[in-house]
């Protein structure tokens, strides 16, 4: 096993920032969760505000050491400290699973993705 996470935008199989990710996956399957999509122009970010909406995504066991290093591209320093996302315990919304992901508390004046699906958002796939 490994530490699970959820990712649902640049971290994706496929996506542009996944490399970051890729020298730390022991195993990747599809995934939802409840909340909310916004776009923050380049990236998107969850929002736990809605449980009437799904958000389309991965878990992905980690082999350890990889938290760190995830934290530092998602700008979380901490429990306590200011950070642009928080990591959060969340579970899914159909399937037995549940880990880390890192979200958003408020929308920051960005616009929610309709679809809850980044890569359809930005891609159309």
């Amino acid at each position: 096993m490994g530490i699970p996470l959820f990712v649902y935008g640049t971290l994706l199989s496929g996506a542009e920032n996944h490399e970051k990710v890729e020298p730390y996956v022991i195993r990747i399957r599809s995934g939802k969760v409840k909340g909310r999509l916004v776009d923050a122009g380049g990236y998107p970010a969850l929002l736990l505000d809605t449980i009437e909406t799904l958000v389309v995504g991965e878990w992905i066991d980690l082999k350890h050491g990889a938290l760190p290093v995830l934290d530092e591209f998602e700008g979380y320093y901490g429990v306590g400290k200011v950070n642009d996302y928080e990591r959060v315990w969340l579970r899914d919304a159909e399937i037995d699973e549940e880990g880390w992901v890192y979200i958003w508390r408020s929308d920051r004046g960005c616009k929610s993705i309709q679809e809850g699906d980044w890569l359809k958002h930005t891609h159309g796939f």
